[in-house]
């Protein structure tokens, strides 16, 4: 054997040992996508023993059809396809089991004509398997995250009630009605707190398709300043209030957006509450404005305490809350919930002790 032959044979069984010990399950086929290579990888794949696929079934029989389509038409020159790119999708194998695989397929030359095709198959049921199980343990997190805020946020209502409970027992004892009136206004408050949580779980737990009717989001925001209106005034906050007038009759779900407008107000009169600097003029703004492509802007502005960056991060996660035991944290979520159900979208701007700004949009349906 001359010294070329023997480095033909060395070539020739390295190429050989390279697609047997591939990962990868290859299929070579000759022009007439008669399958001619068949690694032990392929046959992991498919189920199926060489005997049974090489010169004797054909790519249509094992590949998935768009992949054999497209390979067929390359081959046909009805198509200037040399290389497909890498993608997932699903093969049946000799047991019928489905199988998820990312392919990729090569088209064969010799002095620039096609002679074959080659393709590479890789098994994704390890990785599909280990999504699955990645998917269930965020989950469990989320929901161990969610009973723990939970359960904070009801031992921090069991505490005010608690204490409103105490000095309704003292008032009567003595005979104290300051002590009594002062008690059975924390229980009240807490009662409401309990309320506001038991709602808020329930909004954002529950599925819904927003109930577009006709409205007016001028007058659904003139109705939650209304009710901001005393809160405002014993704190000393000024609400000021800048509609479109352009904006008139429309269609969407009023219910959703006066609760978008509501808790975003609401968390806005609180920044000014909890700021320290008792040497600002308070003041929340309220903006509207139409825009373009069926859109209402709603801009929401207050000087109050404002927030840093991280804290903006966190705003939309589970519990989290910048009020402290005042606040369950749920609020802004079922905020982002009821946006997002109004393919709309929320942005939020602050810089600690100068104020913050939400711009929200929300589409509408003309009416």
């Amino acid at each position: 054997m001359t010294a070329a032959t023997r480095e033909v044979q060395r070539r020739s069984n390295f190429q050989i040992n390279l697609i047997r010990s591939s990962n990868d399950g290859i299929v070579a086929t000759d022009k007439q996508l008669k399958i001619v290579i068949y690694n032990p990888t392929a046959r992991k794949i498919f189920g199926y023993a060489p005997s049974e696929t090489i010169n004797k079934m054909q790519a249509a029989d094992l590949f998935p059809a768009g992949l054999a389509a497209s390979l067929q038409a390359a081959l046909d020159g009805k198509n200037d396809i040399k290389n497909l790119a890498w993608e997932e999708t699903t093969i049946t194998a000799k047991g019928g089991e489905i199988i998820p695989v990312r392919f990729s397929g090569t088209i064969l030359l010799e002095d620039n004509q096609p002679v074959g095709t080659v393709a590479f198959f890789q098994d994704l049921r390890e990785i599909k398997r280990l999504e699955k199980e990645l998917l269930k343990s965020e989950r469990l997190a989320a929901i161990g995250q969610t009973v723990a805020g939970l359960a904070h946020g009801i031992k921090n209502i069991l505490h005010g009630l608690k204490g409103g409970s105490y000095l309704v027992d003292i008032g009567i004892k003595k005979d104290e009605s300051e002590k009594l009136k002062k008690g059975w206004d924390m229980i009240k408050r807490n009662i409401g707190r309990t309320s506001n949580l038991v709602m808020d779980l329930l909004s954002y737990s529950k599925e819904r398709q927003p109930e577009f009717e006709a409205c007016r989001p001028n007058q659904i925001a003139d109705d939650v300043c209304a009710l901001l209106q005393d809160k405002a005034l014993e704190n000393n906050v000024k609400l000021v209030k800048e509609f479109d007038a352009s904006i008139g009759e429309v269609l969407m779900d009023p219910n959703s957006v006066h609760e978008i407008l509501l808790n975003l107000m609401s968390n806005a009169v609180d920044a000014c509450l909890f700021d320290e600097d008792t040497g600002k003029n308070f003041q929340v703004d309220l903006k509207t404005s139409h825009e373009k492509d069926n859109v209402i802007k709603f801009e929401i502005s207050d000087n109050g305490i404002g927030m840093d960056e991280e804290v903006i991060k966190k705003l939309f996660t589970s519990f989290f809350s910048t009020k402290g035991h005042r606040g369950t944290g749920l609020g802004l979520m079922v905020t982002r919930k009821l946006i997002e159900e109004h393919n709309g979208s929320i942005d939020v701007s602050s810089r600690p002790g100068q104020g913050t700004k939400v711009v929200v949009r929300i589409s509408y349906k003309q009416s």
